[in-house]
């Protein structure tokens, strides 16, 4: 509850700084869930140019789902799949080439909270535990389409993502991958 507090203020914040635009999409890996971003930048819907100036992200998701990470320690006993976290993380843009598509690399740090289950002694356990993210980001952003009053873009990721647990001596480094709708002005 916290941080979803959190990320209204940050947001609310955002506006305030005219930070206009959003996506909305799906990511695979780790964590699995739904990705939504805040932005500002600009588009031009002719030539698929687009730029921001830093992303602010919430990740709603479930941890492990897909096993890429394979078996870990947490806890003194297994970490298994299913736990419920939220990420929110802040990408700051290194590199824009634009081209027919835009190609765009980032930088990132963010917060990771929620449950984590893990097996100890044959026992299903459960615990709430908080971390830190960073990560980089190459992205796709597919030429525009004009959709009802704004402007459309379709844009594909992959993160290299590092987590590390604060409570626990638990980390990992996981691929993600991703796909987006962004809607500019």
């Amino acid at each position: 509850m916290r941080l979803l507090i959190s990320f209204v203020l940050v947001c609310t914040n955002c506006f305030g700084q005219n930070i206009r635009m959003m996506g909305i999409g799906a990511q695979v890996f780790e964590p699995t869930g739904v990705n939504v971003q805040l932005y500002n930048g600009f588009f031009s819907i002719n030539n698929s140019m687009y730029a921001t100036y830093g992303v602010w992200e919430l990740v709603l998701a479930v941890e492990n789902a897909t096993g890429v990470i394979g078996a870990k320690k947490y806890a003194g006993g297994n970490w298994k799949k299913g736990g419920v976290r939220v990420d929110l993380n802040y990408l700051h843009p290194i590199l824009t080439i634009k081209s027919p598509f835009v190609l765009q690399t980032y930088l990132g740090a963010g917060l990771q909270t929620g449950t984590r289950k893990y097996q100890l002694a044959g026992r299903d356990e459960s615990n709430f535990s908080t971390g830190a993210n960073f990560m980089v980001r190459v992205e796709w952003v597919a030429r525009g389409f004009d959709i009802g009053p704004g402007n459309w873009f379709l844009s594909f990721y992959s993160d290299i993502k590092y987590h590390k647990d604060f409570s626990e001596s638990f980390d990992y480094v996981s691929p993600v991958l991703g796909a987006r709708m962004r809607r500019g002005k």
